[in-house]
């Protein structure tokens, strides 16, 4: 009682399904193969991206290395972002001038608030996690 008997056994219908799901299962297959390795592909360019930016003598040159070997864009889009914010902290928030004092306190407050609504989301989300698994 091999797949043999049942092939003999079976008619056009159940040939034609069982040849349409080897084939989808080998496109399945084939599409699994061809994620893996972009996946791996992409992690060694993060790998990349991350050792060319460490290494650049200053942030202009870590941002052209970074920009170059970041295949996703991500940590490039990232580390931009960052640099366009270093000189506002170094500068302003980064000194005991009195000056920037308000800016100071926006800054914190903003940042509390943020702080507090992602901890009450992920207090809340592991409720409902914890409700569903009946812990």
């Amino acid at each position: 009682m091999g797949i043999m008997h049942f092939w003999n056994q079976g008619d056009i219908v159940t040939h034609s399904i069982a040849v349409v799901l080897a084939i989808l299962s080998l496109l399945s297959w084939a599409i699994i193969g061809s994620r893996f390795f972009a996946q791996m592909k992409l992690n060694r360019s993060i790998d990349q991206a991350f050792d060319a930016f460490w290494g650049a003598a200053d942030l202009e040159h870590g941002l052209a290395a970074i920009r170059a070997t970041d295949a996703s864009g991500l940590f490039a889009g990232m580390a931009e972002t960052a640099a366009h914010v270093v000189p506002f902290v170094r500068d302003k928030l980064d000194t005991p001038d009195p000056q920037f004092l308000a800016e100071k306190l926006v800054v914190l407050a903003v940042g509390a608030a943020l702080y507090a609504l992602l901890t009450l989301g992920a207090c809340r989300r592991a409720q409902s996690l914890f409700k569903k698994q009946d812990l």
